[in-house]
């Protein structure tokens, strides 16, 4: 397939985006990514999950089309000992009629008296080098009972590499005990996209928490 934009243009693009960030603009949504209409209900048969759907999208990129899921798994009775709390996170492209799993995430609460949770409305799809293949990310926290900071972690996909960005967030306790840990994964990418992320991330945090101006 053809390059929508030639070399010149990608180039512009990027440099589109990342000025955009340099003033804390959100991460736009690519032209050559089609976002389409659809909704949990209408998830193919061969797409099984575990847990339930907390959000979905439906989108076209130069690969084909994607669907891309995020559960939310709850079982057992909170602060007993059967209990567990999970997240996953798929992306699952169409070939041959049917779609199969292009890369996933999982996560546990790994105790029995926290819980892992997706944060609402945080998921995205774009495309931040401009080669009209489809990048995502999205937010959840893992929450301690009684226990401040909370963990909250940003799974970026660059295509299919996976990128991080962790942290502890203090909701009510001293602000100084924040900490954000940016993935040495990030080392092996363009700098442009390190500073995206990173951007992105104190805004979600400036938004939810408003920690960075308590600091």
């Amino acid at each position: 397939m053809k390059p929508i934009f030639h070399k010149p243009d990608r180039i512009f693009l990027i440099l589109i985006v990342f000025a955009a960030y340099l003033f804390g603009a959100e991460i736009p949504y690519s032209k050559q990514i089609r976002i389409i209409d659809f909704n949990k209900e209408q998830l193919p048969k061969e797409i099984i999950v575990k847990g339930t759907i907390s959000e979905c999208v439906k989108f076209a990129d130069a690969k084909g089309t994607h669907i891309l899921v995020v559960t939310e798994y709850v079982n057992g009775e909170y602060m007993t000992p059967s209990y567990v709390s999970e997240i996953f996170a798929g992306d699952f492209l169409e070939t041959d009629s049917k779609y199969h799993l292009l890369w996933k995430i999982w996560d546990s609460s790994n105790s029995v008296d926290a819980t892992v949770g997706y944060e609402k409305g945080s998921l995205k799809i774009f495309d931040l080098d401009s080669n009209g293949i489809a990048d995502s990310r999205f937010f959840y926290s893992i929450v301690k009972e009684g226990a401040d900071p909370e963990t909250l972690k940003y799974m970026m996909h660059l295509n299919t590499i996976k990128l991080a960005i962790r942290g502890e967030i203090p909701v009510e306790d001293d602000p100084k005990q924040y900490q954000k840990n940016i993935d040495k994964a990030f080392e092996q990418i363009p700098l442009n996209i390190k500073k995206i992320a990173s951007d992105d991330w104190d805004n979600f945090i400036n938004t939810k928490f408003d920690i960075l101006k308590r600091k």
